[in-house]
């Protein structure tokens, strides 16, 4: 590297000239003529000496200093070639630039290159020295054709004490403050176009930074200056708390591209607490960009947008950089910002409060919100440009938002979340699209509403669909639970979509567990809570285009599924699709998604579409995957679905099977298709009314307060448990037929009808019933039952076992059940033995107890034992020994202590 040494006779040989003539000083050789040479120190003399450089330089040069030097004036380097030079000491000894009043170092003439001030093992110290206008940067009104940058990596100074700061930046040069223990006290004011950056910055009162080490607030001060064109203010140091003052003059076009930014470029938490404020900042659209370039940015002061021509700051841009939440990302935290509406963009703004339009909140006090979304590219949230945006709601209570939403930009990333704990966000704004029919093709967009693990979403809005194809086409603008970026897509959350009219056509995807209640449905075509579902796209992860409408459960990227809840107060029926999306995954996992009737009325709800619910899985790569499919709901009522439920479909990597599993748990569900999935079903506090048929399987298990039943097919075997109940038919008399075996521990339920001989039917082929001691339950619809009427009400090819009670205990008056037949899955009504009253048989002393035998009993009916010392006592004073029932044949038998030397005993019928 070229280097000029200036030594300290020359150094005073300049400041005497300069001393003659405190004009421009010119670094000249005496000729005149080229090549002007800085290294030659024969060159550093002449009639005329001052601190300028006209002539061009070698890039790459570096002007060292041997000695401390001090300036008469502004050092203004002017050469007119784009070199690079660095300015530093010749050792590791630091040496001090001093600068007068309205001194500094400028350019004169942007034209490229890098000017460097100091270096780490070359130091230099530049000594305000009281100056009042100390000037680091360019000339303003000296603009050239390219941008230069001036990195100060020397320390600077003020050795008066006084508390004046410096100006950096202006024109074309980018100026950075990079020395990170500088002590000069005074505001730093960023002035006239284009900007800088610093590498730290700490609270008034904290010290040293490369801001300074202000004391008070006032001195404190960091201010930006632009009225004409695109500059940036950029933070680029590891993550700073602090309390200093910002002030914007900063007054531009409507275009985001022209606007002056202040952006987090370095790679830690930027958290600002002092107050932000824009005093001249004009009306006419995206004036102030603050961006999370590379880390996000926190703050919690007072922004205050008053002071313009109109008395309100209108436009403020959040943007962001990479699809990074943990670095994408803004928070708002200040009660009290004024600033009006603003506009986000590729980028997560949190925030904590909100308010009525006008009304100042840590969103301001605006009327509009402007949500950017990303490009139109199909990788959607990924990059700079297709990431989109998210709105987020942060705070700890419930809230209402009320100003008006705009969705703009050309991708599907736009996201309203509520990241809030165990909290409710109310959504009672206008939400619109602005449309660019310019975009035509293929462009899928999704709109997120989103609550995380324990929040929940209330959106009375209207959604509407978006026109953003030429001809004014609807794109389908698909609703999505469950945003993977804006917030976290732990379990649970719940949207409520409570607007009948809603209009986006790409239906809804509900994800990572998040449910969603709908309180209307309608056919494909018709507004409702969850749209038309008249079609949308959404991309597969390898670029594919797919058709989306209807209810959308899961995700590709996660096994947790989703879950889709009516809550509407009419019976309702909706012929829009139900899809599940198969994750993405290597192993072994199960995703569950679900559909529910949560009517607080308890109207019923049918879900007519006859298509299979399965959607190819993407990018899987060995192991199995698996799924449950859960029908369920709080209300009493019977819904029915149409649709097919089946085995997830293999990929061409994941080895077969990738089963489904169905389980049935709540409200009342009839299921008419064929389903074709091949895992275990269960059926436990609800009803399956099966009118289709399930396909063979890993069985089926009905468990307590379960009951299945229905007039189709059951290709498995079938498990009763305790407290469970099998039946046929759904509603009149019907035949259920199991293709498997039925073990039978609960109860098994069969309508007769004695008026036209028939019944229900459990038809087992040549498969085994097992009645496991279970309840039969019979009830006859019509007629009377009379001695010699028949019901075949099983078939199978064996059978096993005995009931343990038939209910009711007789058929009727002199009747009685002949449970002989059920060997063959026969039931009869034969004449019953008119008993004469029960009496006791034989009473036997066994050591100290009484072993009472009797007859004559109800068959099954129900006994008691009574006992008395006292022969005379009312019955109603005697002691009841056991509730219990007469065996087949009216028999009983009971054992009892022995509680005195005279005893008496009484069998009751009820």
């Amino acid at each position: 590297m070229k280097k000029l040494r200036i030594s300290a006779f020359s150094v005073a040989f300049i400041l005497y000239c300069a001393c003659l003539l405190p004009a421009w000083a010119q670094w000249i050789q005496n000729s005149g003529v080229g090549p002007f040479d800085y290294e030659n120190t024969a060159n550093w003399n002449g009639s005329v000496i001052n601190n300028q450089f006209l002539t061009n330089v070698t890039s790459g040069m570096n002007i060292t200093f041997g000695a401390n030097f001090s300036l008469s004036s502004l050092m203004l380097l002017g050469w007119s070639n784009n070199a690079s030079v660095t300015f530093s000491s010749s050792s590791s000894t630091p040496q001090t630039i001093q600068f007068p009043s309205n001194g500094g170092i400028a350019v004169s003439n942007s034209l490229g290159g890098i000017i460097t001030l100091g270096s780490t093992n070359n130091p230099l110290i530049l000594d305000l020295a009281g100056s009042t206008n100390c000037t680091f940067g360019g000339v303003p009104g000296t603009s050239g054709s390219a941008n230069t940058s001036m990195n100060i990596n020397a320390q600077i100074i003020d050795s008066s004490g006084k508390t004046n700061g410096i100006k950096v930046a202006g024109d074309r040069v980018y100026t950075y403050l990079l020395n990170t223990n500088n002590s000069f006290v005074g505001p730093v004011n960023f002035y006239a176009l284009r900007g800088g950056g610093f590498a730290n910055i700490k609270p008034i009162g904290g010290g040293p930074s490369a801001l300074g080490a202000p004391t008070d607030s006032t001195n404190g001060v960091i201010s930006a200056t632009d009225n004409s064109s695109a500059g940036a203010l950029r933070y680029m140091g590891s993550g700073d708390t602090s309390d200093r003052p910002f002030v914007w003059n900063v007054t531009f076009s409507n275009q985001i591209a022209n606007a002056y930014q202040f952006a987090n470029a370095g790679t830690g938490l930027l958290k600002l607490s002092g107050q932000m404020s824009f005093p001249t900042n004009g009306t006419n659209g995206s004036q102030f960009i603050i961006s999370a370039t590379n880390a996000p940015i926190e703050l919690d002061g007072y922004i205050h947008g008053t002071g313009n021509v109109n008395g309100t700051f209108t436009m403020i841009c959040f943007a962001g950089g990479p699809a990074n939440t943990s670095t994408n990302r803004i928070t708002l935290t200040g009660l009290t910002n004024d600033f009006r509406d603003f506009i986000i963009s590729n980028v997560v703004l949190s925030y904590n409060g909100t308010a009525p339009a006008g009304v100042p909140c840590s969103i301001g006090a605006g009327t509009n919100v402007v949500v950017g979304g990303g490009s139109a590219s199909p990788a959607g949230w990924q990059g700079n440009a297709g990431q989109g945006s998210s709105l987020q709601y942060s705070g700890a209570t419930n809230a209402t938002f009320t100003r008006n939403i705009i969705l703009n930009g050309q991708s599907y990333g736009w996201a309203l979340d509520n990241a809030g704990a165990s909290n409710t966000l109310t959504w009672n704004n206008t939400i619109s699209w602005n449309s660019n029919p310019s975009i035509t093709g293929f462009n899928p967009r999704y709109l997120y509403i989103n609550p995380t693990s324990t929040s929940t979403n209330v959106v009375y809005s209207y959604i509407p669909d978006a026109n953003f194809n030429a001809g004014g086409t609807p794109i389908g603008i698909t609703l999505g639970l469950g945003n993977p970026y804006g917030t976290t897509v732990a379990n649970g959350g719940y949207v409520q979509l409570l607007n009948p009219t809603n209009t986006f056509a790409g239906g809804v995807q509900i994800a990572y567990a998040r449910t969603l209640q709908a309180l209307t449905l309608a056919n494909i075509g018709q507004p409702s809570s969850i749209g038309t579902g008249a079609g949308g796209y959404f991309v597969t992860e390898n670029g594919v285009a797919v058709p989306m409408n209807g209810i959308n459960l899961g995700s590709f990227d996660s096994s947790r599924g989703g879950f889709f809840s009516y809550i509407g107060t009419n019976n309702t029926s909706c012929n829009q699709k139900i899809t599940v999306f198969g994750p993405t995954f290597s192993t072994a996992v199960m995703e569950v998604c679900g559909l529910r009737n949560d009517s607080p009325n308890n109207s019923s709800l049918h879900m007519s579409d006859t298509s299979s619910w399965f959607l190819q899985p993407q990018g899987a790569s060995g192991g199995t995957n698996a799924y449950q499919a859960d029908l369920g709901g709080s209300a009493i009522t019977t819904n029915t679905l149409d649709s097919v439920i089946g085995d997830m479909p293999s990929n061409g990597n994941v080895p077969v099977p990738n089963t489904g599993n169905l389980l049935v748990n709540g409200s009342a569900w009839r299921l008419t298709a064929a389903q074709t999935y091949s895992g275990t079903t269960m059926v436990a506090n609800a009803t399956l009314l099966m009118d289709g048929s399930i396909a063979s399987g890993l069985g089926l298990t009905v468990g307590a307060g379960g009951v299945l039943a229905g007039t189709g097919t059951v290709n498995e075997n079938v498990n009763v448990l305790t407290n469970g109940t099998i039946a046929a038919g759904d509603g009149a008399l019907g035949t259920l037929t199991i293709n498997g075996n039925l073990t039978n521990s609960g109860s098994i339920f069969m309508k007769l009808n004695a008026a036209g001989a028939t019944n229900d039917q459990l038809v087992l082929g040549a498969n085994t019933l097992a009645y496991g001691g279970g309840i039969l339950v019979v009830s006859n619809t019509a007629g009377t039952l009379a001695a010699g009427d028949s019901f075949t009400l099983f078939s199978a090819g064996s059978y096993t076992g005995a009931f343990g009670s038939v209910s009711p205990a007789t058929p009727g008056p002199g009747l009685a059940w002949n449970l002989a037949g059920l060997t063959n899955g026969v039931l009869s009504v034969v004449t019953g033995v008119t008993p004469s009253a029960p009496k006791l048989t034989t009473i036997t002393i066994s050591g100290s107890n009484v072993i009472l035998s009797g007859t004559n009993g109800t068959v099954s009916g129900p006994y008691h034992v009574l006992s008395s010392t006292n022969l005379t006592l009312p019955l109603n004073q005697w002691l009841r020994l056991t509730n219990s029932t007469f065996d087949s044949q009216g028999n009983f038998i009971i054992t009892n202590p022995v509680s005195g030397p005279v005893e008496f005993y009484l069998i009751e019928e009820p």
